[in-house]
């Protein structure tokens, strides 16, 4: 998985390397805030406080020049002709004049009503299309963080994890603290919710404010049972947390015949549920996905 590439990509100065000049006034050479590796050494430097997004970095040097793929976590793309065809054999009439009339001029600041109201089924009907907001996932969880955390803030994060999920709430001066993977011979990786429970109730000295969890998990692919989502959501009501819950992978971990996990927006209400386009639905390009509260 991509994760999995993070600990092979820190790249770090060589011996008599300038670093990269950071913005600034005068006749001065300002140097960017570096960060250091387990050893010791610099490694690239800060950008407005946060740390190089390492997975981001290789694959950018890596995902297209490479002979094979083997990181990918989204399912295969589609075309826009597949896509058409695809709705077209479910019925869709609709979909090719929709597509061939699509204006693509601006549209309302939270997104398509269209777009907002088709997100908004997909969680079965407690949620409106006006309590979606219609972003890039990237965006989605930059905007969350950032309206919703202050310097100071304790976060709880399950980890490994896609490194924006956590590094943002860092870089914005929370305190994060790791809710992390175990391995059982046998069964695989899984996260317990004891060690939940240890780490909110562990005295940091500041107030613990949200819970970051993401499921089906990258890159461990566990899924909670619906016993264990119901525990996670009660742990945090009973504290009154905000629960940021990445549901990127939703629909790639559900045998056929299981009924259909419910979404944290939907069992808590003070939950931020993130979804997209881009692995699922095998639709990256499009670059859609949204907020539900």
């Amino acid at each position: 998985t991509s994760s999995g590439f993070a600990a092979t990509i820190l790249r770090c100065e060589s011996p008599g390397r300038k670093a990269p000049m950071a913005p600034g006034n005068g006749d001065a050479e300002p140097q960017a805030k570096r960060m250091k590796n387990d050893n010791g050494d610099a490694c690239e430097p800060l950008v407005a406080g946060v740390r190089p997004f390492l997975v981001e970095r290789f694959f950018a040097k890596h995902e297209f020049t490479a002979e094979f793929m083997l990181g990918s976590s989204d399912a295969e793309s589609l075309s826009v002709k597949e896509l058409l065809e695809l709705a077209k054999s479910r019925g869709d009439k609709a979909a090719q004049q929709e597509w061939e009339e699509l204006s693509l001029g601006y549209t309302e600041s939270p997104g398509d009503p269209k777009l907002r109201e088709a997100i908004a089924n997909l969680y079965g009907g407690p949620i409106s299309p006006e309590q979606i907001l219609c972003a890039v996932p990237e965006e989605g969880i930059f905007m969350t963080m950032s309206a919703l955390l202050s310097p100071g803030d304790i976060v709880v994060a399950m980890t490994p994890a896609y490194q924006s999920l956590y590094e943002i709430a860092r870089a914005k001066g929370c305190q994060i603290k790791k809710w992390a993977a175990k391995y059982t011979a046998g069964v695989g990786w899984s996260y317990q919710l004891e060690d939940l429970r240890k780490a909110l109730d562990q005295n940091s000295g500041g107030q613990v404010r949200m819970v970051i969890a993401n499921f089906p998990h990258n890159p461990t692919s566990w899924m909670p049972s619906p016993a264990e989502h119901a525990e996670l959501v009660s742990e945090c009501r009973k504290r009154n947390l905000l629960l940021f819950s990445d549901e990127m992978y939703w629909g790639m971990a559900v045998a056929q015949g299981t009924p259909k996990p419910e979404s944290s927006c939907v069992r808590y209400e003070r939950a931020i549920t993130l979804s997209g386009l881009s692995k699922a639905y095998g639709l990256p390009g499009l670059r859609v996905g949204g907020l539900a509260t």
